[in-house]
């Protein structure tokens, strides 16, 4: 691929695959121009307690063998049609790795991108990534205080 972009948006994406950091290294280095900005939202291991996070592994162990219907009707009983996408996205897929910050900044260093910085603060992984040749610096905004506009849906 020869195309390269001043803005990559990968939200939510990079979790569900099998190789993390190699999926941010062709992100960073097939896609992405060198003064270009890349976007993450990542899952966080500081998100879920122990516990928690054995929950959904068994809902998604559950889920994981019913076709696409019957895993949306499962998730509308049991959400009530709200939340349902989230719940989807959360339960659905057989991938879902957490990450600590610094195993992500580590993962975009290796790829060859400067700085890492989180957008919000927030348990869950919210972050821009750039080489310092970034020519979007100087429309980086100050990082907003909660609540923020996803602490309005229903998470499993």
């Amino acid at each position: 691929m020869d195309r390269k972009y001043d803005l990559v948006w990968c939200w939510g994406v990079v979790h569900h695959v099998a190789d993390t950091a190699r999926a941010i290294k062709v992100l960073a280095t097939r896609l992405l121009a060198e003064d270009g900005l890349l976007y993450l939202y990542i899952y966080s291991k500081d998100s879920y307690k122990q516990r928690r996070t054995m929950e959904l592994k068994l809902q998604r162990l559950l889920l994981s063998p019913l076709p696409f219907t019957a895993k949306e009707w499962v998730l509308r009983k049991r959400y009530g049609g709200v939340g349902v996408h989230n719940a989807f996205d959360r339960l659905s897929p057989t991938i879902n790795s957490l990450y600590t910050f610094p195993e992500i900044e580590r993962m975009c260093l290796a790829a060859g991108l400067d700085k890492v910085e989180r957008t919000i603060d927030h348990t869950e992984l919210f972050l821009r990534a750039y080489r310092d040749s970034c020519t979007a610096k100087p429309l980086f905004t100050p990082k907003p205080k909660p609540p923020y506009w996803f602490q309005q849906m229903t998470h499993p």
